[in-house]
């Protein structure tokens, strides 16, 4: 100031005020000294601070004369009184969720393994059951769980509050598809999925009936997979490792019954023969009927003349049926009967007394 008249020094003052950031993790910044009307601004070095053990805590928010939720810098904060920024912190515990994999696990978990909130409400579950390769699937069994979720279940899934580093796993089993194909509708069982290393004995009812006066007769099976590859029975026993299948095979048969008309209880003998084997009239008709296979060839002649005695016979007349004729060589392609219908004839002996050799003319006229 150069003195060369009186003069006057006039002091002019600015206030400032005092920014305070507090956080009780990572590291602060933005605390300190502004002017009033100047804008300052809280920072954090970090939003997220692991503390190991599967534990966390996130930045949420700046609060008290701050606002904002972007950890890296508050709001404008106006500087217009001593001021305090407080970073706001939550809890997060991570919840690790196990579930065989097969890209994707087995039943698509919800949720997959992540972070969570302290006190969040989680419902855990999975889709079951879960396709494999062809014939494979995967049926959930339930659950083992560490942590806030309770230690075991048999759902498909599970309510719980996380309040502390948590872990659910699923747990499964494999089962298999057995394809049972049959002409008749009694196989046990039929075609199901069944659990691996299931023993299973597989049956059917043979013969099983068809239509009137048919029936069809077991004659083993074919198999794949974890069923013999073939066999002759009606049952067949196996432990199921894979995916398999068993075809019951089937042959038709047709029921075949002979009888007769005509003759009387008074014949004893054989009346017709079947395939060699004689039978007489108590065998008829023929109990149990013949059962025989399609295609396959059965003979038979029907006897005659049927001699009671002296004077009375049974005469073959005609058979019907399956046949017209007194006998033959049958091939079996429909059921039926066989029938062999007999006349009865009686012997008339004709006779004269009183004529002699001496005459040569007509004596009698028989029709």
């Amino acid at each position: 100031i150069v003195m060369n008249g009186p003069k006057t020094a006039t002091a002019n003052w600015r206030t400032q005020y005092y920014l305070t950031v507090s956080s009780p993790y990572g590291t602060t910044g933005g605390e300190g000294w502004y002017y009033g009307g100047d804008f300052a601004y809280a920072t954090l070095n970090t939003g997220i601070v692991d503390h190991g053990n599967e534990t966390r805590r996130v930045f949420t928010q700046w609060s008290g004369d701050a606002s904002g939720t972007n950890y890296a810098q508050s709001d404008p904060i106006l500087m217009s009184r001593p001021k305090t920024a407080i970073a706001n912190w939550k809890t997060q515990y991570y919840l690790t969720v196990s579930s065989p994999s097969n890209s994707p696990p087995y039943g698509s978990p919800t949720p997959a393994s992540d972070w969570f909130d302290n006190g969040t409400e989680i419902t855990a579950s999975v889709t079951s059951p879960w396709p494999g390769s062809e014939g494979t699937r995967y049926v959930c069994t339930g659950w083992t769980g560490t942590g806030s979720v309770p230690s075991s279940g048999t759902g498909t899934s599970v309510t719980f509050t996380l309040s502390e580093p948590s872990s659910i796993t699923w747990n499964w089993k494999t089962q298999y598809y057995l394809t049972v194909s049959s002409l008749c509708d009694s196989p046990t069982p039929t075609s199901d999925w069944f659990d691996d290393g299931t023993n299973i004995t597989a049956s059917v009812t043979s013969p099983c009936p068809g239509p009137a006066g048919t029936r069809y007769a077991c004659t083993g099976w074919n198999g794949t997979g974890s069923v013999p590859s073939s066999g002759t029975g009606t049952s067949v026993t196996f432990t199921i490792t894979e995916p398999s299948s068993i075809t019951w095979n089937w042959k038709t048969q047709y029921q075949v019954i002979f009888d007769q008309t005509g003759v009387g209880s008074d014949f004893t003998g054989t009346v017709v023969i079947i395939d060699s084997v004689d039978y007489t009239i108590n065998d008829l008709p023929t109990t149990p009927d013949f059962w025989w296979d399609e295609n396959s060839d059965h003979s038979f002649l029907f006897a005659s003349p049927l001699v009671v005695n002296a004077g009375k016979q049974y005469a073959w007349q005609s058979t019907s049926g399956l046949s017209s004729l007194q006998g033959e060589t049958l091939t079996i392609t429909t059921s039926g009967e066989v029938v062999g219908n007999y006349i009865e004839q009686n012997r008339i002996t004709f006779d004269q007394t009183g004529v002699g050799p001496d005459f040569t003319g007509t004596i009698i006229i028989i029709d």
